[in-house]
């Protein structure tokens, strides 16, 4: 090989992934550039290294929680492909038409909460403020999981001194799942059957 082979040739060299006439040719090639030589040999010996270092092969914990997640990010990013293909193909005229209409109507809603949003037909008695309308009821607050199939419940627990939340929905997780390091905290009290309180 008498031509500098491209990057990916190189690299799969580098990786020892190519094999027959291509390795034969690329070895030909390379021995004339001992840096490069020197370079495999330096990429093979932390090859060895990672080897013996990490374990062959480790099990995902909660498969199906991981294969879920990332299921879910493929179809995000199939959504996001799918609606901007949709707004490249809406161009011309369109593409001029929705931002007029949308300014035009946000100067109708901003026209319109002037007028209306202080009282009947924007009048209000002098010396008096706007007085903002509260509901008549307390408002409670909702819990928001992203899964529609998935209820959050949260109570204050005095005997585990933090806040439950119970997911119904959710398939129980095995008493064997250890929660990783980087989700334990501190001074993090574990609940169990005995300070959880009963309903």
């Amino acid at each position: 090989m008498n031509t500098k082979p491209d990057e990916i040739q190189m690299a799969l060299w580098l990786e020892d992934e190519l094999e027959g006439a291509e390795r034969d040719q690329l070895d030909a090639w390379a021995a004339g550039h001992p840096e490069l030589l020197q370079q495999r040999d330096e990429l093979r010996a932390w090859k060895g290294w990672m080897k013996q270092a990490l374990p062959v092969a480790e099990s995902v914990p909660q498969p199906e929680f991981f294969q879920a997640r990332v299921s879910r990010e493929i179809r995000t990013l199939d959504a996001a492909r799918e609606s901007s293909a949709v707004v490249a193909r809406g161009g011309g005229w369109r593409g001029i038409l929705l931002p007029v209409a949308s300014a035009a109507g946000m100067a109708f809603c901003f026209w319109l909460g002037g007028r209306y949003g202080n009282g009947v037909g924007g009048a209000v008695a002098a010396g008096t403020a706007a007085q903002p309308v509260m509901a008549s009821g307390a408002l409670t607050p909702v819990l928001y999981t992203p899964e529609s199939q998935v209820a959050a419940h949260a109570f204050n627990s005095d005997g585990a001194a933090a806040t439950v939340i119970v997911l119904e929905g959710v398939d129980a997780m095995p008493d064997s799942f250890e929660v990783p390091d980087s989700a334990a905290r501190e001074g993090s009290r574990e609940a169990t059957a005995d300070n959880l309180p009963t309903s």
